[in-house]
């Protein structure tokens, strides 16, 4: 405690009672301005505000006390105490309760109750809820009976972060759904709801849930849960338009009842409201019959987006039921602002070296807008050559970070020429990966001098992955896409910021290649896993003096020698000195 701080103590409780309490509340807020994690500050502005008979306005500060002080203050039992005995008088002054019994004898008469009782009591009439929100017994059975329902919640009542976390009775969830609608939700920031069953008769709940929530709430997500069916989305949609934050993950989506009939394109209905809170969403639903829900999740997922004009990161499925490729379109046209497009398996964010994801990023300035991280993998995303096309044209001048996975006839070395054909990239990371079912056709430019044009268009190129799948699965000299000395030349003298390469598949390239990289642009490589001939494993760590780690493969069906014993210890050594390893397959 600082000497100025014991000043401000001592002449506290010393102030003229007679002039108004202005004085002493700034005192006392300047003690608390000082010294936030001590008590008394709490302790003397509560019995300002106490004295003046505003009550609501005391219970505030002895909570915002509760929540800064620490339990091992002398005073902080004093400060749990004060907010008690606030919360009894203003129990004892609700509606409804003025002419009935003492504070104490209504502790007993619900104490006598279980506890789905008492969430069955929040919602009898307003002076029951306020006194069963306002009683800690019954927070207390709260987190003992569903311990992973709120958390961070000083008081109890007002609740940050709201989790609902199943399986569970049906009974007692719409027994917790009620009770959220009579929570004090002014605090609430967040709602999430993991491995429920939402079936039509929760539904009129849960919505009023949502939008009585929000704002001040601005995330809600959706995590294992099971929706009854495909018609009880769009209210959920609706719902959550005030949020800034939606996401479903791994929803499944029951079938509907044999011989109904499925809505067609046309026929598809939307939701019909403004998305203009929306930054983030993430859908991930699985239908249990997908191939008839084709049209009414893209016609949805269409008319969403063309109502989210701020909408900054969008995550799919790139195994839904929707067409990817009209999605992406749509979001290019009618989403200015969005920075990640990210579809892949589960909508899940791949794994990066740089240029990581910060949800909370968001542009002001509308010069720099532009799609900065794209992702395009997954072997059943539905993307035609154009849907791809398009997208390059948009976000040339300013991506940073590419995944795309080449599978069957969705993307092809075309595409990639097209964003080659760009005068300069901003890109810093790119990987490519293929499937074992690509293949090129004879009309098609070579994989090797798209790959060398567009390197040589990314002069602030950081990271480069190129994995084939399709060599590594078949074990022969297939490959569909691969790296060979030009590739690497190409690299090596227009990407003098390269740190890490890592090149699976059939090796391609030769020795002195290899060997040529490493002397004229691998400066500040500091990662390189890649399939090269053992006997050129020491030249190329002397030659690459940053490199900390290198990973040999042996991805090829060669017969080769192993590396010279003399040779293993000294290039061990050198990696070893540098703080990295060496590893060889």
């Amino acid at each position: 405690m600082t000497l100025k701080h014991t000043i401000i103590s001592t002449l506290l409780p010393h102030v003229d009672k007679k002039p108004s309490y202005k004085s002493e509340l700034m005192m006392a807020q300047k003690l608390v301005r000082q010294s936030p994690t001590c008590a008394k500050g709490y302790l003397d502005s509560g019995q300002i505000y106490k004295r003046q008979n505003n009550l609501y306005t005391a219970l505030s500060i002895y909570e915002q006390g509760l929540r800064a002080v620490t339990s091992d203050d002398p005073r902080y039992a004093e400060l749990e105490k004060e907010a008690h005995d606030i919360m009894a008088s203003l129990t004892q002054h609700t509606p409804g309760f003025r002419q009935l019994l003492p504070y104490d004898i209504l502790c007993i008469i619900f104490g006598m109750l279980e506890f789905r009782d008492l969430l069955r009591c929040t919602g009898v009439c307003q002076g029951w809820c306020n006194f069963i929100l306002d009683w800690p017994e019954f927070w207390r059975q709260l987190s003992v009976e569903l311990p992973q329902v709120s958390k961070k919640t000083p008081l109890r009542r007002q609740v940050q972060e709201f989790r609902l976390v199943g399986p569970m009775d049906p009974g007692l969830m719409r027994d917790m759904l009620v009770f959220l609608t009579h929570l004090d939700k002014q605090h609430t920031q967040k709602l999430y709801f993991r491995k429920l069953y939402i079936s039509e008769k929760d539904l009129d709940l849960l919505v009023r849930v949502l939008r009585s929530t929000s704002p001040p709430a601005t995330r809600v997500e959706f995590v294992d849960c099971r929706i009854f069916h495909d018609k009880v989305i769009n209210p959920i949609l609706e719902a959550c338009s005030n949020f800034s934050h939606v996401s479903f993950s791994r929803t499944t989506v029951s079938p509907l009842n044999f011989g109904v009939k499925r809505p067609t394109w046309t026929q598809v209905v939307v939701p019909r409201v403004s998305f203009s809170s929306l930054t983030y969403l993430k859908l991930c639903f699985e239908y249990q019959d997908r191939p008839y829900h084709s049209s009414s999740q893209t016609g949805r997922l269409s008319g969403i987006l063309r109502r989210c004009p701020n909408l900054v990161h969008l995550f799919l499925d790139s195994g839904g039921s929707i067409h990817q490729g009209h999605c992406i379109r749509q979001a290019i046209k009618y989403c200015p602002r969005l920075l990640n497009l990210i579809v892949s398996d589960k909508a899940i964010m791949p794994a990066t070296v740089v240029s990581k994801i910060d949800t909370s990023e968001y542009l002001e300035n509308q010069s720099e807008v532009g799609i900065r991280r794209l992702v395009l993998t997954g072997g059943r995303i539905k993307c035609a050559q154009n849907d791809i096309v398009s997208v390059f044209n948009k976000v040339s001048s300013s991506i940073k970070l590419l995944h795309l996975h080449y599978a069957s006839n969705h993307i092809n070395p075309s595409t990639l020429y097209k964003l080659a054909q760009q005068s300069t990239l901003q890109l810093r990371e790119i990987r490519l990966s293929t499937e074992y079912s690509a293949g090129l056709s004879s009309n098609e430019p070579s994989v090797t001098k798209v790959l060398a044009k567009l390197f040589s268009r990314c002069p602030l190129l950081e990271v480069i992955k190129i994995i084939d799948t399709t060599g590594l699965r078949r074990g022969n000299d297939k490959c569909f896409i691969y790296v060979d000395d030009e590739v690497l030349t190409a690299i090596a003298e227009h990407c003098p910021q390269i740190h890490y390469l890592q090149v699976l598949g059939q090796r391609r390239h030769t020795a002195e290649g290899i060997l040529q990289f490493a002397t004229i642009g691998a400066c500040g490589l500091i990662y390189l896993e890649i399939d090269v001939e053992r006997k050129i494993i020491l030249p190329l760590i002397q030659r690459i003096p940053s490199l900390q780690r290198l990973n040999v493969r042996k991805d090829s069906n060669r017969n080769e020698p192993p590396i010279p014993p003399d040779e293993k210890p000294i290039a061990q050594r050198i990696l070893r000195e540098r703080g990295g390893s060496l590893t060889i397959a």
